[in-house]
């Protein structure tokens, strides 16, 4: 086996295992390791900054740390990201991050008037308190006023307003918008650009229906 390699605890001038005293100075001998670590401690102490060699290893251990705990960093957040990403795919409801929940899709004057259920609802269900000024004159008949809200795919919201229109409303709108009032005074509404579809409960006729419609800003 071969004999360590020894540094001089003076001068650090390089012997080899076979040797007892430093060649150079005549000084005592240590191993390279703890002879690199007893020098970068006294010349810390100290003040004095240790030769390059002696602290190059050192450097190197300490490069390779930092690098690897910043590979392990990266690997964490890129970790946080695909748990997100599944939580918010993979949980009914949920609207894709950046894009508006279902009541946040109702003009400003209906979302200030209804309270609705919880957003991660397939069909939120809302209601508008009898004394709102939105039903100011009885268009209900002094109750509260319920509709559901909910956003559906194309082909099925196509099919909604296709049985809407069989049923022999009065169509307020009838393009993007699809605006009716139903047989008995209730709102049929569906926006073809977002996919939201909303019934009201009825009115007391077709009149008081179409006042909420303008109302509530669902019509012009």
């Amino acid at each position: 086996m071969t004999a360590p390699a020894l540094l001089c605890q003076y001068c650090l001038h390089r012997n080899s295992g076979a040797d007892s005293l430093c060649a150079h100075c005549g000084a005592p001998l240590r191993e390279v390791g703890a002879a690199l670590l007893g020098t970068a401690a006294a010349a810390t102490a100290v003040g004095v900054a240790p030769p390059l060699s002696a602290v190059a290893p050192l450097v190197e251990r300490a490069v390779s740390a930092v690098g690897q705990w910043w590979v392990t960093l990266v690997g964490i957040a890129a970790l946080l990201a695909a748990v997100v990403t599944v939580a918010v795919c993979c949980s009914p409801g949920l609207p894709p991050i950046g894009q508006p929940t279902v009541r946040e899709t109702l003009p400003g004057s209906l979302r200030a008037a209804a309270t609705c259920g919880g957003a991660s609802q397939a069909v939120v269900q809302c209601v508008i308190p009898a004394g709102n000024g939105l039903l100011f004159g009885g268009i209900v008949g002094g109750r509260d006023l319920t509709f559901s809200v909910q956003v559906e795919d194309p082909a099925r919201l196509s099919d909604d307003v296709r049985r809407w229109r069989a049923a022999g409303p009065a169509v307020i709108a009838d393009g993007t918008l699809f605006v009716a009032i139903g047989p008995e005074a209730a709102v049929w509404y569906a926006d073809t650009r977002t996919g939201v579809r909303m019934e009201t409960a009825t009115f007391v006729n077709r009149v008081a229906a179409q006042t909420f419609l303008i109302r509530s800003g669902l019509a012009a």
